[in-house]
């Protein structure tokens, strides 16, 4: 579930159970500290980003029709972040859009428009992270959908994520084999290699480089992170491949970083 600060408007992470995109709200530590709870202008603040996510998901079963620029727009008029506004609001938008298209209670039309919205959204928010961010011969992170991983959001949600925390990044979809996979770490030699896993089966494919990454020299191998949809719902990397299994895009920060220091 997506923990959501409703007086700063903040995204505060996940919470289990983790294959569930709803969203719980609360207050985070820095409002409790500022004692936002007592303040009518910060709890009135709440009201209009509730009806922004509901007017969201009503359009969504309607067929949606805004543009995704001025989605952003109305959000960042909001206070919402776009960081926050990608992984609190439009993931968990995207996955209710998603089951009420596979209860057959949406059109495989609705369902587009609304992933199309979310797809220029992103694009708006990674072209500004992009713009912000430093460009590297040799990113920290490498981002890969395993082969067979045809799923795009994801991925560069999490390269959004990580340029908001200026960190470099080089995010590569659709899938690729593992055998391309390993000879993009040994040209660009990142820190880290994140590969994202739709379906328990692609988890061959994290075997298969794990593999691979146990001949490299142990300075020029990177930290092996497995994410995901598969990983999320409980599929299990054997611990024997010496595999990080991330669950939440913080568990990609090494440094302690919070979302405090995000830049989208």
């Amino acid at each position: 579930m997506i923990s959501w600060c409703a007086y700063c408007q903040t995204w505060q992470g996940e919470i289990p159970p983790l294959e569930s995109w709803e969203v719980t709200h609360g207050i985070c530590k820095s409002c409790i500290r500022r004692g936002v709870a007592q303040d009518a202008a910060a709890i009135g603040a709440i009201r209009p980003v509730a009806d922004f996510l509901r007017a969201l998901r009503a359009e969504a079963r309607l067929g949606f029709s805004t543009p995704g620029a001025v989605v952003l727009d109305r959000a960042t008029k909001l206070g919402i972040r776009p960081l926050e506004l990608l992984v609190g609001l439009l993931q968990p938008a995207l996955d209710e859009i998603g089951k009420l298209w596979e209860r057959e209670e949406l059109t495989v039309a609705h369902e587009h428009r609304f992933s199309s919205m979310v797809e220029t959204v992103v694009t708006l928010v990674l072209q500004r992270a992009r713009e912000a961010s430093a460009v590297a011969s040799q990113p920290e992170f490498l981002l890969v959908n395993a082969d067979g991983n045809h799923h795009t959001l994801g991925l560069r949600v999490v390269e959004a994520f990580l340029l908001s925390h200026g960190r470099t990044v080089l995010a590569l979809v659709p899938g690729l084999p593992a055998g391309e996979v390993i000879a993009q770490v040994r040209a660009l030699q990142p820190k880290t290699l994140g590969v994202s896993v739709a379906v328990p089966g692609e988890l061959e494919v994290v075997k298969e480089i794990a593999t691979a990454l146990a001949d490299f020299p142990p300075e020029r191998r990177p930290r092996f992170v497995a994410g995901g949809p598969a990983i999320r719902a409980g599929a299990q990397v054997d611990p024997a491949l010496g595999v990080t299994v991330c669950t939440e895009l913080r568990d990609l920060l090494t440094d302690g970083a919070s979302d405090d220091q995000a830049q989208v």
